[in-house]
């Protein structure tokens, strides 16, 4: 009997099969281990999305920059009506010129001047330490004059010459309320607005205040001054 064939040996086929299902196995531990690996890499780590980018061969101009989207555009505002001239007293449409908008004279004083008992939007102030007089010409059109008189930082004497004849003179101290009067000045005259210092305070303080003189197309209330 050859060794082969002894009983207390294993078979040649055993062995074969035994080799055969160690084989087996170890190919499926590889197969299972290879998809725990796959599994791993799909959780822990996704793949990320493909972006593809336009291929830009050699020789091949740049395609153009995209069109920037226009700026937003602010709607148009609605034009501002221009307001009419004030009418006068007798409807005309003529305005009213403000004696402070037609001279240059240093020391008088334009525009809104106003204190404890006044206020002028148009004021026309004479600076007693620098100006105490200052002329006009009537503009064509225009029949009288009208001012409102207050004078301040001292006592002050106020007249009026309408082609070289006196037509107002009045005096008003500081403690004195504003005065109103309406002088009548034919158009084309000259006339001349003077102040003088009359004591009772500080000439270098003391302002003679014309408030609001205008002249107007609307004849005055009476010859003269009133």
């Amino acid at each position: 009997m050859a060794w082969w064939e002894d009983p207390g040996r294993p078979s040649r086929g055993a062995v074969l099969r035994e080799a055969a299902r160690i084989a087996a196995v170890v190919v499926a531990a590889l197969a299972a281990g290879a998809g725990l690996v796959f599994l791993i890499t799909q959780v822990v780590a996704p793949a990320q999305p493909r972006v593809s980018l336009p291929a830009q061969g050699r020789g091949v101009a740049a395609s153009a920059s995209p069109t920037a989207s226009p700026a937003a555009v602010l709607p148009t505002l609605p034009p501002v009506p221009v307001p009419a001239a004030p009418p006068t007293a007798d409807g005309s449409t003529v305005p009213d010129r403000y004696l402070g908008d037609l001279t240059t004279v240093p020391g008088a004083n334009s525009g809104e001047i106003d204190g404890p008992d006044y206020r002028f939007a148009h004021g026309l102030g004479l600076v007693l330490g620098v100006s105490t007089r200052v002329a006009f010409v009537v503009p064509a059109g225009y029949q009288s004059l009208t001012a409102t008189l207050k004078g301040v930082g001292g006592t002050i004497q106020f007249t009026l010459t309408v082609g070289g004849r006196p037509v107002l003179d009045r005096t008003l101290s500081p403690l004195q309320p504003p005065v109103s009067v309406t002088c009548a000045v034919p158009a084309g005259s000259t006339l001349v607005l003077s102040a003088l210092f009359q004591g009772g305070g500080s000439l270098r303080d003391a302002v003679a205040l014309w408030g609001d003189a205008r002249f107007s197309p609307s004849p005055a209330p009476a010859p003269g001054c009133s």
